[in-house]
């Protein structure tokens, strides 16, 4: 919203109420594996490990790949996870949200991803 320039924009941006909408800070997660780990309708809201909302997609990709949003966390618990976005490299980031994830459900057996990606949003969005 800071990048639309117009008059309208510029009074909403400009409004005091502007700064409290959205959050402040925000991580998400996403990693593809080869086969489901999580049922498709176990969407989680977890406080463990800062993880937030966890949500395996139903729809599955080629050869049966599987999509999991591994964490999707807000404000404080988005800033640790930033924090270590930052000073990680991207395997080092797969091992930490992994332990967070086996952490959080024990009897699953959860691989390493195919591939993953993340994504910080220092500022939040808005």
């Amino acid at each position: 919203m800071k990048q639309i320039k117009s008059s309208v924009a510029e009074r909403v941006q400009n409004d005091s109420n502007f700064d409290s909408i959205g959050f402040k800070a925000a991580f998400k997660g996403f990693a593809v594996f080869e086969e489901a780990c999580l049922a498709d309708d176990q969407e989680i809201l977890s406080s463990s490990d800062c993880l937030g909302f966890i949500f395996p997609y139903k729809a599955r990709g080629p050869k049966g790949v599987a999509v999991l949003q591994m964490s999707y966390a807000k404000m404080h618990c988005a800033v640790k996870w930033g924090k270590l976005f930052k000073i990680k490299a991207k395997e080092d980031m797969d091992q930490e949200i992994l332990r967070a994830l086996r952490r959080l459900f024990p009897c699953v057996d959860i691989p390493k991803p195919l591939e993953s990606l993340y994504v910080y949003w220092e500022d939040g969005y808005k």
